[in-house]
């Protein structure tokens, strides 16, 4: 025990044989999670081959599980620990990954797994220039707080940058949307064919957009209704636009309206919003282009005007 006592006390003592520590550490980690996810995969391509050669028809391929690497477990074991603890703020983290585009289940987890790395990664590096700077010990460890700090904080904000593009997105195709839903309903489609070929047709432009009206689809034939498939779009979505579409319908249904008079109306409105929103982002550029044009145009317009008289006023001696 005082062994252990004095190897911990040795570590501690000196800052640089603490990150050598941490780094070898991290490395060997890193290697055995590597090596054992390359074994589970050579594994995994053994037994498809073998299965290949002895035949689809043998009914084997039901009595092997399926192959559970190092990696999948401890993105688990990270689910478990971080993410189990409060239902509400893993419901809101599940929420915002399936916005970003990341549908799987284990998103969350590696989503945990990427911000615990990250403050890790960025803390030794922040600790490493600290020492290579040779600051004191204060300094040292605020360097290591703040590194530490920014490798939390910022994987949650990309997390926000991609669901505030792919937002973009959906808000500007949306009225498109309905144009050719309108079409398709006019033409005598069924709103489950109707939203099928408009995802075909918006692949290219909007694939995000695309995406998520074909899991709509999926959802219908699959059993859910109509409403609920709509309902949960617009939860993936995240734009308003999308709920209220989908309440439209509901409303539409329930009273007896046409549908086609309702998308033509509301299409209207959402071309509205969209010309709305851009007449108010050429507004305010005005007054976003004050500080470049401070910082960068105004000292070069500066000195091309005063240049040439601070030359002759050189010149002549003054």
């Amino acid at each position: 025990m005082e062994t252990l006592f004095d190897i911990i006390d040795f570590v501690l003592a000196d800052p640089l044989t603490l990150v050598l520590a941490l780094a070898t550490a991290l490395g060997l980690a890193g290697l055995a999670v590597g090596g054992q996810w390359t074994m589970a995969r050579m594994d995994v391509r053994r037994r498809t081959v073998r299965l290949t050669v002895e035949g689809a028809g043998s009914g084997h391929a039901s009595d092997i599980p399926p192959a559970r690497t190092t990696l999948a477990q401890f993105s688990l074991s990270v689910d478990r620990l971080f993410g189990e603890g409060d239902k509400a703020a893993s419901k809101i983290l599940r929420k915002q990954l399936v916005q970003a585009g990341y549908y799987g289940t284990n998103a969350p987890a590696i989503f945990l797994t990427i911000r615990v790395g990250a403050m890790l990664l960025l803390g030794i590096i922040g600790f490493t220039i600290g020492l290579l700077a040779e600051d004191d010990t204060t300094v040292l460890y605020m360097k290591l707080v703040g590194g530490a700090a920014l490798g939390y904080f910022l994987p949650p904000i990309g997390l926000d940058r991609v669901i505030s593009r792919r937002k973009d997105e959906h808000r500007s195709g949306f009225p498109d949307f309905l144009d050719l839903m309108i079409v398709c309903c006019e033409a005598g489609l069924s709103m489950e064919a109707a939203i099928n070929r408009v995802c075909r047709e918006m692949g290219d432009a909007y694939p995000s957009l695309a995406a998520n009206l074909y899991f709509a689809t999926l959802e219908i034939r699959a059993g859910r209704t109509v409403n609920d498939s709509l309902m949960n779009l617009s939860e993936r979505l995240g734009i308003e636009e999308a709920r209220t579409f989908a309440t439209l319908l509901q409303q539409s249904a329930e009273l007896g309206s046409s549908l086609v008079d309702s998308l033509k109306v509301y299409s209207e409105e959402m071309r509205n919003k969209r010309m709305m929103r851009a007449e108010e982002k050429a507004t305010a550029l005005p007054s976003k282009m004050v500080i470049p044009m401070i910082i960068f145009i105004f000292p070069i317009l500066f000195i091309i005007l005063l240049f040439p008289a601070y030359m002759k006023v050189k010149a002549t001696g003054f």
